[in-house]
C-alpha cells in the first residue's frame, strides 16, 4: 500500500491513508487513498471511510455533485461530514448498486461489504475518472492509474501490440479496455462489478448501469423544435454548471475564447458566480486566441491569467518525458505539455477546481468531420439536393469548409485501406505486423459515428489526458457538458439541428443567445488548442530528432518501429511531402519518449500474464 500511495501521490496532495483488512480466506484487502480536499476540508472526510458499524469501507475518487439532494432523500445529516463521500457511503448502504444510477458526478470507487465478503467497484458514465485492474494468481489490483498497478506488481509486462499500432498509425488511444500493457485493463465507463473476495479472484465481470441513447433514424418531424432544444439545453447547462461549482475551495475556468468555454462562463454568470479564468495564448497568429479571450473577459468583467504555451519550443520537447510519465501512455501531442502548463498556472493561482468545455464538440457536431458524415448520410438517403444546400450554406457562412485538411482526413479512412496506405505501413516494425487497427466507422451513419467518437475514438483519450494533466498538479477538472442529462438530450437531437443552416453547434449557439457576446456565440472558425508542432518538427526540433535517430531507440529495439523507414518518412516530411502528416512523425517521437520513462516495466511485445509477488 505504501508503494501505491507513493506512485499516485500527485493525485492527493492533501493527505494519504491506508487500511488493511484480513479476510476470512487468509488473504488481505488493502485500501489506499490519496486525498485532494475539495468538499469538507476537515479530517472527517478522510478515506478510506468506514460506515457507522465499521463493516463497510469506501475508497472514492471524484465528485458527486448532487450529494446534497441525495442527503435529503436519504435523510442523512451532514453533521458527521459535509462532504460527498459520506453521502455516497450512506447511499450505498441504503440502495446497494442501485445507488449508482442516482449519482450525478464523476467517480471511480471501491466499496467493501464485510457482511457479504464482496467488493463493489464502479466508474462514472462517460469515464471522466480512471479505474484500472489486473489479476494474477487470484490476486486483484485496482488502481486509479496504471503506474499504481506497476508499483504493486514490481514486475515487467509485455506491450500490447494493438494499442501500440493504433497510436503509431491512427493517433488513437483508449479505444477499448486495453492499455499499453498486456495484463492491465481499464474498467469500462458506465459500469459496475461485484467481486467476491471469499475465494481467489479469477475474473472481473463489469455490468452496464447506463448507456448513451442511440437514435439512428429520426422521424420526418423532430420531437422537439429548434427553439425547444435550445431552451432545454440552456436550462440544463446552467444547472450543470451550478452543481459543478459546489466546492469548499476556489473554482476557476479554462477559457479558450471559443463558444464552449465562453458558454460555461456565461452559465456561471447566470448563477451569479464570478470565476477566475486561466487561458492559453500563443505567438503563432494562426493559433493565438488572445483576441477572443479578451472579448470574453471584457464582456464578463474578469481578468484572465494568460499562459504563453509556446514561448520556448525546446522546453516543450524536454517536458515530453515528464508529461509521458504522468500520462501513463504516449501523449497525443504537445498539447498535453501545454495543458500541464495551464494546470501549473492554476496551482500558482490557488485554483483547485476548474471547469472545462471538454465534451461539447463530440456531441454537437463541433469537429469538421461531422459535416461530412452528415452529408454522407444525406447522399445515402438520396437527398442530393439537401446535401448541396448544406454545403452551400457552410460556404456562404464561412464555416467548416475553409478548415479542411487532407492530411488530417486520412485518419478517417477505413482500417483496411489505412493499412494499405503509406501512413499505416510506413514505419511499423516486425513486432506490430499482425496488430489490429480500429475501424474509424467512417462509412457508418452520423449517429453511429458520433456514438463511436464519444465511446471510443475521441472523447476517452481526451478525458484520459485531461485527468492526468490536471491531477499531476493536484487540480480537479469538472465537465458540465458531460452531465448525463445534457448528454442524453443531445443524443436525441437530430444532426439537422446540430449543423443547422451550416452552423455547427447550432443548439448551443442559440441556447446562449443573450448570455454571450454575439461575436463569440457565432464565431465561424474553430482553432482548438493549437501548437505549431508541424513547424517545430521541421525546424526547431530537427537537431533533437537527429540526436534521437543517432542513438539506440527503444521503439526500434522492441521491433515497434522500422528505423530505416522512419528515417525515410522524416526526410520526406522535412522536404514538404504533403502525403506525410506531422502526426506520422510525432507519434514515433512520443512513443520513444514514453518508453524512456516506462521501458523498465516492459518485457517485450505480445500477450502477458501478470505475476504479483506473494
Amino acid at each position: 500500500m505504501a508503494r501505491l500511495n507513493a506512485a499516485q501521490s500527485h493525485r492527493g496532495p492533501d493527505g494519504a491513508n491506508q487500511l488493511v483488512i484480513d479476510l476470512q480466506n487468509g488473504y488481505s484487502l488493502g485500501l489506499a487513498h490519496q486525498r485532494l480536499a475539495v468538499l469538507d476540508l476537515t479530517d472527517r472526510a478522510n478515506q478510506p471511510m468506514k460506515s457507522p458499524s465499521g463493516r463497510q469501507v469506501l475508497c472514492f475518487n471524484g465528485a458527486i455533485y448532487n450529494y446534497r439532494e441525495l442527503a435529503n432523500e436519504l435523510g442523512v445529516s451532514l453533521e458527521r461530514s459535509e462532504g460527498d463521500t459520506w453521502v455516497l457511503l450512506n447511499a450505498l448502504l441504503r440502495w446497494g448498486d442501485q445507488a449508482i444510477s442516482r449519482l450525478n458526478g464523476m467517480w471511480s470507487f471501491a466499496w467493501w461489504d464485510m457482511d457479504s465478503q464482496r467488493l463493489l467497484i464502479s466508474r462514472d458514465r462517460l469515464g471522466e475518472k480512471p479505474l484500472y485492474w489486473s489479476i494474477a494468481d487470484g490476486r486483484l489490483a485496482i488502481t486509479s492509474e496504471i503506474k499504481g498497478v506497476l508499483a504493486l506488481s514490481q514486475r515487467r509486462f509485455a506491450l500490447n501490440p494493438d494499442t501500440t499500432v493504433r497510436h503509431l498509425c491512427q493517433s488513437l488511444a483508449n479505444t477499448d479496455s486495453s492499455t499499453m500493457f498486456a495484463g492491465i485493463e481499464a474498467f469500462p465507463a458506465g459500469s459496475f462489478a461485484w467481486v467476491n473476495l471469499d475465494a481467489p479472484v479469477q475474473a472481473v465481470n463489469p455490468m452496464r448501469y447506463w448507456d448513451r441513447p442511440l437514435v439512428e433514424e429520426w422521424p420526418n418531424h423532430d420531437s422537439l423544435n429548434d427553439n425547444q432544444i435550445a431552451d432545454e439545453l440552456r436550462e440544463l447547462l446552467i444547472e450543470s454548471v451550478q452543481l459543478r461549482l459546489r466546492s469548499d475551495v476556489r473554482c476557476g475556468l479554462l477559457l479558450s475564447g471559443g463558444v464552449d468555454s465562453t458558454a460555461l462562463l456565461g452559465a456561471a454568470a447566470a448563477c451569479q458566480r464570478r470565476l477566475s479564468v486561466v487561458a492559453a495564448v500563443s505567438r503563432d497568429p494562426l493559433s493565438n486566441e488572445a483576441y477572443w479571450i479578451d472579448q470574453a473577459s471584457r464582456h464578463f468583467g474578469v481578468e484572465p491569467a494568460l499562459v504563453a504555451i509556446d514561448r520556448d519550443p525546446l522546453s516543450m520537447w524536454h517536458e515530453l518525458g515528464e508529461a509521458s510519465w504522468f500520462n501513463d501512455q504516449p501523449v497525443a501531442g504537445l498539447a498535453t505539455v501545454a495543458h500541464r502548463r495551464l494546470m501549473g498556472a492554476a496551482r500558482n493561482l490557488g485554483l483547485t477546481v476548474l471547469l472545462s468545455g471538454q465534451g461539447s464538440d463530440e456531441q454537437l457536431g463541433g469537429y469538421n468531420k461531422f459535416l461530412y458524415f452528415y452529408v454522407h448520410d444525406m447522399v445515402r438517403r438520396g437527398d442530393i439536393g439537401g446535401a448541396c444546400r448544406l454545403l452551400w450554406m457552410c460556404f456562404a457562412n464561412g464555416t467548416v469548409l475553409p478548415e479542411f485538411r487532407l492530411s488530417e482526413a486520412k485518419r478517417y479512412l477505413p482500417s483496411w485501406l489505412l493499412m494499405l496506405s503509406g501512413r499505416a505501413a510506413s514505419v511499423i516494425g516486425p513486432a506490430l505486423r499482425a496488430a489490429r487497427l480500429v475501424d474509424s466507422g467512417a462509412s457508418a451513419g452520423y449517429a453511429v459515428r458520433e456514438a463511436r467518437d464519444i465511446a471510443a475514438l475521441s472523447l476517452p483519450m481526451l478525458l484520459h489526458s485531461e485527468d492526468r494533466s490536471s491531477m499531476s498538479f493536484g487540480r480537479e477538472i469538472r465537465l458540465p457538458f458531460l452531465d448525463h442529462r445534457v448528454v442524453e438530450i443531445l443524443a436525441k437531437t437530430p444532426p439537422r439541428q446540430k449543423v443547422n443552416h451550416g452552423w455547427p453547434k447550432w443548439p448551443l449557439r442559440e441556447a446562449m443567445r443573450g448570455l454571450l457576446p454575439s461575436s463569440i456565440a457565432w464565431r465561424r472558425d474553430k482553432k482548438g488548442f493549437n501548437i505549431p508542432e508541424e513547424q517545430w518538427l521541421r525546424h526547431e526540433f530537427r537537431p533533437l530528432i537527429g540526436d534521437m535517430l543517432s542513438s539506440r531507440m527503444q521503439c526500434v529495439d522492441l521491433g515497434l518501429v522500422d528505423e530505416h523507414k522512419f528515417r525515410s518518412l522524416y526526410s520526406r516530411f522535412v522536404d514538404g511531402d504533403s502525403t506525410v502528416s506531422y502526426k506520422d512523425v510525432l507519434n514515433v517521437i512520443t512513443l520513444e519518449k514514453w518508453l524512456e520513462r516506462y521501458g523498465s516495466f516492459v518485457s517485450g511485445v505480445g500477450d502477458s500474464q501478470a505475476r504479483f509477488p506473494t
